[in-house]
């Protein structure tokens, strides 16, 4: 009791002081992209920097126009006492929190679940919410946070349902997976759930990339766990998860690039946007080395006033204008803003509402472009992630990374 008093007086002093900066700029667009890969992510950190990191960003359902919340991604897994009726989560990337949440409390010992309830996370970067205390002990009077101490034996935290339910669900996703990222996971052998979970249900023929300073160690921890050697990939070094992300953000825009040369149409308009509610029309291309730069206007409203803003001229704009008769030999696409700067653009699709054209192409980029109301970046938190989709990502950032 003493060990998990210590660590959470300790972890929320770091958390407030993360959730007051703004944090590396890798980190909101990393979580752009796990939204669009549908990832689920399984952390064995106990704060909410991730769940501050969605807030922060303008993560939208563009089917229904929902905001994504931190109740989507956890899926009201444990659910919060807000709730008479629960609601479906928007579909988002899933995160599972193995060994529990600074914010989650329960009554000690108790097997039911019963007295599992989560706090409900209001903190974005820059703007931490102070912890009221009063509403805790009015929501979960006498209980004490759930957090499983870092010891090698935990068996009595694992005997209620919602526990083992999010156990079932990484092990579900680690089964799944092609490709197993292990971004700043140390992966103790001491720890014998989660290696033998992973020496269980992770298939042989996945591709595992190690993201650590200290790559060779977990490479070795990989080796005693049976996993072939020529499978292994390791980015490393001081810049390694800015990296990672580079590289993850870049396989999405590979994606979104495929899609459009597979669907020229000169005549249908195309803007980018980062919500239902910001959008930028794209004006003009072109090629720099092997990036295709998408040209656009000023941000000015939604996708469909953004179109119909421009229906009074008479020349569409051409995907390969600029650029060339085919999209072959380029490796990434970008949104280039006014002011010169760019972001990548992460996914694609056709929107059908009157725009007073053809159905029009709308790229999702990773950020927002600048303005007033530009998102700040998050800071970031420790965790593990693995996809549901081919790619699973095994993470653990600490909150007090500037990388």
């Amino acid at each position: 009791m003493r060990l998990a008093e210590a660590l959470t007086d300790e972890l929320l002093s770091c958390e407030q002081e993360a959730l007051g900066e703004p944090g590396p700029s890798w980190l909101l667009r990393l979580v752009a992209v796990l939204d669009v890969a549908r990832a689920t992510v399984i952390t064995f950190n106990y704060d909410t920097l991730l769940e501050a990191a969605v807030l922060s960003h303008l993560i939208t359902d563009w089917t229904t126009g929902e905001r994504i919340l931190p109740n989507d991604v956890i899926d009201h897994l444990p659910p919060t006492r807000e709730w008479t009726h629960m609601p479906d989560a928007t579909e988002s990337f899933e995160l599972l929190k193995l060994h529990g949440s600074l914010n989650w409390w329960w009554s000690p010992g108790d097997t039911t679940a019963a007295t599992l309830g989560r706090m409900r996370s209001t903190s974005a970067f820059g703007s931490p919410s102070p912890h009221d205390d009063a509403a805790r002990r009015r929501l979960f009077p006498g209980r004490a946070r759930f957090i499983v101490p870092p010891t090698a034996t935990k068996s009595a935290y694992y005997t209620n349902p919602i526990t083992r339910e999010l156990w079932q669900r990484a092990g579900t996703s680690l089964s799944t997976a092609r490709t197993v990222w292990f971004v700043g996971y140390s992966l103790p052998l001491t720890d014998l759930l989660v290696s033998g979970m992973l020496a269980e249900r992770v298939e042989r023929r996945a591709d595992l990339v190690i993201v650590n300073p200290e790559a060779a160690a977990v490479q070795s921890s990989l080796a005693e766990l049976s996993f072939e050697p020529t499978r292994i990939g390791r980015l490393y070094g001081m810049s390694c998860v800015a990296d990672f992300v580079d590289e993850f953000e870049a396989r999405a825009s590979r994606a979104v690039l495929d899609r459009l040369a597979a669907t020229q149409q000169p005549e249908r308009p195309m803007c980018v946007a980062w919500s239902p509610n910001r959008a930028a029309v794209v004006v003009g291309a072109r090629r720099a080395v092997d990036v295709l730069l998408l040209r656009t206007e000023a941000a000015n409203g939604p996708a469909e006033y953004a179109f119909r803003s421009r229906q009074h001229e008479d020349s569409p704009f051409s995907l390969t204008q600029g650029v060339g008769d085919t999209l072959e030999g380029l490796a990434s696409v970008r949104a280039e803003f006014p002011d010169g700067s760019t972001t990548a653009l992460i996914d694609v699709q056709t929107i059908h509402r009157d725009v007073g054209h053809a159905p029009a192409r709308v790229c999702k980029a990773s950020r927002g472009a600048p303005s007033p109301i530009h998102p700040r970046v998050a800071s970031a938190s420790a965790l593990l992630a693995a996809a549901r989709r081919p790619h699973t990502l095994i993470i653990r950032i600490r909150p007090n990374d500037r990388s």
